[in-house]
């Protein structure tokens, strides 16, 4: 047996996309009679097209073993991330590739490529994702540990339907047949006999328990395992790769000082982020400035009442700021619940289309050109629940290490909170943020937010 990469996986991919594009506009270009463009195409061309297209499918995980391609979802994503590459590969072939040189090979030409390569590059991609999801339902991890860490772990992977088979085992050598926890399926026995019987079927091994339950035994077979048969992931790293969130049960001090997050020393990226924040929020108020004249013009008409709602929420290291929406509620009594919850009746009829699209956010630009906010961060909680949070959950306060945003990793894959326990989902998807602070990270968002406003995914 031997330690599984899933680097064919993505050379395979890329290799694919290359070719195949590739050849797409060679075809393009014969077809159009072009002699001339052939003598001007230059493999500078060639290559600012593959790495452009390249660039932009990488951004949403496309070339990533464990990204399911078959959804509605991942669809949209690959044909809003075509379609920033393909504007990418044309500004770079010619506008930097060919400045001063107007013989440069036909636009026609490789815009007909791109528009064959995105449903092209898609519909291969779904068959792979379906014969490797066939391959993965006799594949499975080994995830030792049978207490409340394991059974969050089988239940996030219920809820992210992990392709994979989870089998539980503990470290000790004989068999059980009633699960320890009434949550998680049987425990297997005999871990180190699976994997010698099994091992090829295996994917990895999940420590789902405490260090302090691990022997000076247990840990020499954990490190047999993963250095000559299959890797072996602490809990909070297999959470990284395969759930794209932190595990809220293993934060410690130690592990946060230890494993980078990126945004406690990004000062060269703040001050991009910003500049970019800035001058993005400018251009999208004045060209939205009609929109938003409308919404408000429909809010008065509704109701009457205030149309701006004013609320104080909790930006970047704790400080305290107005933030501005569009209201969508009727004016809030004191004894009204904190949390908007699905169907809440406070919702006005103006406010719930607002609310789909997304449309009440928009006001939130003023509060980035301010600085009090960034386009893509955390959501700015307000203050009266953030009070409460910061007392139960623990290190929720490093979701204030950036500014807030008006879209984030949080709002995408989890939408809006309305308890305790959603407040601490959100926050696994936040510390994954912080952790992982960086314009590729950014990027991603900005796809899955456009693909969120246009599916009506809103709450």
């Amino acid at each position: 047996m031997r330690v599984r990469h899933h680097w064919p996986w993505f050379l395979g991919l890329l290799l694919l996309d290359s070719l195949v594009l590739v050849g797409l506009w060679l075809g393009c270009i014969e077809l159009r009679g072009g002699a001339s463009d052939f003598a001007h195409l230059t493999l500078l061309d060639i290559f600012l097209v593959v790495a452009a297209c390249a660039f932009a499918v990488g951004i949403i995980g496309g070339y990533q073993h464990e990204k399911d391609m078959r959804t509605l979802e991942y669809a949209s994503e690959h044909l809003l991330a075509m379609a920033v590459g393909s504007c990418l590969s044309a500004f770079l072939t010619y506008a930097i590739s060919g400045y001063g040189d107007p013989l440069k090979p036909s636009r026609s030409a490789l815009l007909v490529a791109l528009v064959l390569f995105t449903p092209l590059s898609l519909l291969y991609r779904r068959i792979l994702s379906q014969w490797s999801s066939e391959n993965a339902a006799g594949r499975f991890f080994c995830v030792l540990g049978a207490d409340k860490m394991a059974l969050a772990l089988w239940k996030d992977c219920q809820k992210a339907r992990f392709g994979y088979r989870m089998r539980f085992f503990t470290l000790d050598d004989h068999e059980f047949d009633p699960s320890p926890d009434p949550g998680l399926p049987p425990i297997d026995g005999d871990f180190a006999g699976t994997l010698h019987r099994e091992g090829s079927r295996c994917e990895g091994v999940i420590i789902a328990m405490p260090d302090s339950e691990l022997d000076m035994r247990a840990e020499n077979i954990l490190i047999k395992v993963h250095f000559h048969q299959v890797p072996v992931y602490p809990l909070e790293s297999f959470y990284e790769k395969y759930l794209e969130k932190v595990p809220l049960s293993r934060l410690q001090v130690s592990w946060i000082l230890n494993n980078g997050f990126n945004a406690a020393g990004y000062q060269t990226f703040d001050n991009f982020k910003h500049a970019a924040d800035v001058a993005f929020s400018i251009v999208v108020l004045i060209l939205i400035s009609p929109l938003l004249a409308l919404v408000a013009l429909a809010i008065r008409i509704e109701g009457g009442g205030p149309v701006i709602f004013r609320q104080t929420r909790v930006g970047k290291f704790g400080r305290r700021f107005t933030l501005y929406k569009f209201r969508t509620m009727r004016a809030a009594k004191s004894s009204d619940d904190i949390y908007t919850r699905k169907n809440d009746p406070r919702i006005t009829r103006v406010g719930y289309w607002l609310r789909l699209t997304r449309l009440d956010e928009m006001l939130q630009f003023w509060n980035v050109i301010q600085g009090e906010m960034s386009v893509i961060g955390p959501r700015a909680e307000w203050e009266k629940p953030v009070e409460t949070y910061e007392h139960e959950i623990p290190f929720y306060h490093l979701r204030h290490t950036v500014k807030p945003g008006i879209t984030g990793w949080a709002q995408v894959n989890q939408g809006y909170g309305a308890s305790l326990e959603d407040a601490c989902e959100k926050l696994q998807y936040d510390l994954f943020y912080v952790k992982n602070y960086s314009l590729r990270m950014d990027l991603a968002i900005v796809l899955k937010t456009i693909y969120t406003m246009f599916s009506a995914a809103g709450r």
